[in-house]
C-alpha cells in the first residue's frame, strides 16, 4: 500500500509503500521506498559496483551493494532506486513498476537511455574488453580502476542484450 509520497510537484518523486493494517508491528511486513531520478540530473552511472548488472522486464537492474537491500533500475531516461527491497522481492516489486499516472504496468519497462557521454564511455569500455579480454587490461587502457572497468564492461553487455541503445536527451548543463 502506498503509505509516503514526497516531492509530488518536483521532478525527483520518491514514493514509500508499507502494507501493513495490522494491529501488532510484528505482523507487518517490510516498508519499501522508490526514488526517481533522472539519468542526466544524478551521477547514475558511477561503475564502481561489485555486483554485475543484470536484464529485468527490460531494464538495467544492479544491486548497489552486496548484501544491502537496495537496487537501481535503470529504465529509459530514470534511474529508480529501491530501498529496503530484500532480494526475493526485487521482481515483485519490478513486475508493478509503472509510470506514476498509469493504472497498471506496462508488459515490459522502456530500455534504459544513456546520456551521449556514458554512452561513448561503455563503447570505449566494450571495444577496449573484446581487443584486450581482461578487465586488468580495460583499466590500463581507460586510466581508470579495474572495478570500474569491470562494472562498465558488464553494463555495456547488458545494454547491448537489450538491444539497440538509446540516447537520453539532456540538457547542456546536465552533460
Amino acid at each position: 500500500m502506498l503509505t509516503d509520497v514526497e516531492n509530488a510537484k518536483s521532478a525527483l518523486l520518491d514514493l514509500g509503500y508499507g502494507d501493513c493494517v495490522a494491529f501488532e508491528p510484528a505482523a507487518c511486513g517490510t516498508s519499501y521506498y522508490l526514488s526517481e531520478f533522472s539519468t542526466c540530473d544524478r551521477n547514475a552511472f558511477t561503475f564502481d559496483g561489485e555486483i554485475a548488472p543484470v536484464a529485468r522486464r527490460g531494464a538495467v537492474v544492479v544491486q548497489d551493494e552486496p548484501g544491502q537491500p537496495d537496487y537501481s533500475v535503470y529504465t529509459g531516461d530514470t534511474v529508480v532506486q529501491l530501498t529496503g527491497v530484500s532480494a526475493d522481492r526485487v521482481d515483485r516489486v519490478l513486475a508493478q513498476l509503472r509510470p506514476v499516472e498509469a493504472t497498471g504496468p506496462p508488459p515490459a519497462l522502456p530500455t534504459p537511455a544513456v546520456p551521449a557521454r556514458i554512452r561513448r564511455f561503455l563503447d570505449r569500455a566494450g571495444s577496449a574488453y573484446r581487443r584486450l579480454h581482461t578487465f586488468r587490461a580495460v583499466a590500463r587502457k581507460l586510466h581508470i580502476p579495474r572495478v570500474k572497468a569491470r562494472s562498465a564492461v558488464e553494463f555495456a553487455a547488458v545494454l547491448d542484450r537489450l538491444g539497440p541503445r538509446r540516447t537520453a536527451r539532456c540538457s547542456a548543463s546536465t552533460r
